[in-house]
């Protein structure tokens, strides 16, 4: 009779980076402090890999790494996730309005301008004047149909893998295309503004998107509306220093907005 054979025993397959850091936020928020073994043995990756994970999050400023793990800097304070595309749609809408009639202040009439993916982006790009003639390279799917839709003649997608919670395109491919590319203007949305931490969001893949935007523009402008003042995800986009113009809701809190202008950044206050 012949000898079955045995499979050979096989390991899971090593969660994304992405995933890693999610879930690294998540037990840091729960329990303040993570283990480097431990982490690799839930992850099934090497203690190296763990440690440019939390290297990463340390970047954000919102963790410090001790021998053998890390702590989480601001018990309570680290914020994972932010909402869904279909949930910010719903939320502070006019706040948004009023922003994206501001930012119309700084929209050309030509030349090339980055649309980033977002709820507040949208509400400028649904007031783009049809009579101006810009080249709109848009990250976000909505956007794109709604200038297309409008008759904007010259819009461009990144291309890249669609990420089904808020409609932006993004990877390796989008990051090549951006890599390559000179706007006179970004329009960028973040999930958090902070004095101490700068411009975050909710996910490591995100910040680099954003980053690159920024990167490939002259002039780099911020929409966010007056929530996202003081509040602080766990991964980093850039200094505050770094942006030209934010602009927020009139309601945003003036000592706030003084430490901000400050800083040396422009601060327009949407009515």
């Amino acid at each position: 009779m012949a000898k079955k054979t045995q499979k050979p025993e096989t390991r899971p397959r090593a969660t994304k980076a992405t995933e890693r850091l999610e879930t690294i936020s998540n037990l840091l928020n729960k329990n303040e402090r993570v283990d480097v073994n431990e982490l690799a043995s839930l992850f099934t990756v090497t203690n190296e890999t763990v440690r440019r994970d939390l290297i990463k999050l340390e970047n954000g400023g919102l963790i410090g790494r001790v021998h053998g793990g890390a702590v989480l800097r601001a018990p309570g304070f680290l914020k994972v996730q932010a909402p869904t595309a279909s949930e910010r749609s719903m939320l502070r809408v006019k706040e948004k309005v009023a922003i994206g009639l501001a930012a119309l202040n700084y929209m050309p009439h030509g030349g090339v301008v980055i649309f980033d993916a977002g709820t507040t982006v949208l509400e400028l790009a649904r007031r783009v004047p049809v009579d101006y003639s810009p080249t709109i390279v848009s990250m976000g799917l909505p956007a794109a149909l709604e200038l297309s839709y409008r008759g904007f003649q010259s819009v461009l997608v990144t291309g890249g893998e669609v990420n089904p919670k808020t409609f932006a395109s993004g990877g390796e491919w989008a990051l090549r295309i951006l890599e390559e590319l000179s706007a006179d203007v970004a329009f960028v949305g973040v999930s958090g503004v902070s004095l101490e931490r700068g411009f975050t969001t909710s996910s490591h893949l995100d910040a680099l998107m954003k980053q690159a935007i920024l990167s490939a523009a002259r002039q780099k402008i911020v929409l966010a509306d007056s929530s996202k003042i003081e509040a602080v995800f766990t991964s980093k986009i850039c200094n505050i220093d770094e942006i030209d113009i934010l602009i927020t809701n009139a309601d945003a809190n003036p000592k706030i907005v003084s430490r901000l202008q400050n800083s040396g950044i422009e601060v327009v206050l949407a009515e």
